[in-house]
C-alpha cells in the first residue's frame, strides 16, 4: 500500500487533471492488501474535498510558462472508474469461494461423507491433509463411518480407543477437534 500525493501548486485544470488521473489508478489499484481494501474508498472520499477546493482554483493564466494541463473527461466516463467495481464483484466471489471450502473441509465431515488425505498416504501421516470429496470420486481414501469430538490432547492409543467401539474401522483421522473412523469406500 502506498500514499501518492502531488504538491502543488495547481490552476483548475492542472489540479483537476491529476486528481482525475489519481483517483483512476486507485480506482484500479487501490485495491490490492488487506488494509487497501478499507483505506482506499476512505482516501477516495476524503479526496472529493481536494477535488472540490481544485473547482474553486483560478483558470488557467493565457501565456503561463506552462501549458496547462488538459482535464480530461469527467470521472464517470472513464473506462478506469469501473475498476470501482472490482471490490463488488470480488467481494461475493471471495465469500463464496471460503463457503464452498468449508464445505469441503474435514470438519464437514459426516457418516456417509468419504474423505481424501491430501498428502496421498491414507494410513501412515501423523499430520494428515484431509479434505471431504464425493465418494463417487477416485480420491476417496476413506468413508466416515463416525465422528468423534474432543480428539484434542489425546495420545494415539486414546484416538484408537475413540473409534474401537466401531468395528469395522480400518483407519482413523485426527485433528486437533475430532477423529474421523475411517473405512476404505
Amino acid at each position: 500500500m502506498q500514499f501518492i500525493t502531488q504538491p502543488g501548486p495547481f490552476c483548475r485544470d492542472c489540479g483537476t487533471a491529476t486528481y482525475r488521473r489519481l483517483t483512476v489508478e486507485s480506482a484500479l489499484l487501490g485495491w490490492y492488501g488487506l488494509i487497501s481494501v478499507v483505506a482506499n474508498p476512505v482516501i477516495m472520499l476524503q479526496n472529493i474535498g481536494a477535488a472540490k477546493r481544485l473547482r474553486r482554483l483560478p483558470a488557467p493564466i493565457p501565456g503561463g510558462p506552462r501549458v496547462p494541463l488538459d482535464p480530461g473527461k469527467p470521472l464517470w466516463r472513464r473506462a478506469g472508474m469501473l475498476g470501482l467495481l472490482i471490490p463488488v464483484i470480488l467481494g461475493p466471489l471471495l465469500v463464496v469461494a471460503g463457503m464452498r471450502a468449508e464445505e469441503r473441509s474435514a470438519s464437514s465431515a459426516e457418516v456417509g461423507d468419504c474423505v481424501v488425505n491430501l498428502h496421498g498416504n491414507r494410513t501412515e501421516d501423523d499430520n494428515p491433509n484431509v479434505e471431504k470429496i464425493s465418494c463417487s470420486d477416485p480420491r476417496a481414501t476413506g468413508k466416515v463411518i463416525a465422528k468423534a469430538r474432543g480428539s484434542k490432547g489425546h495420545s494415539d492409543y486414546e484416538n484408537d480407543y475413540l473409534c474401537a467401539s466401531y468395528w469395522a474401522t480400518e483407519f482413523i483421522y485426527t485433528t486437533d477437534e475430532f477423529t474421523l473412523c475411517l473405512v476404505t469406500p
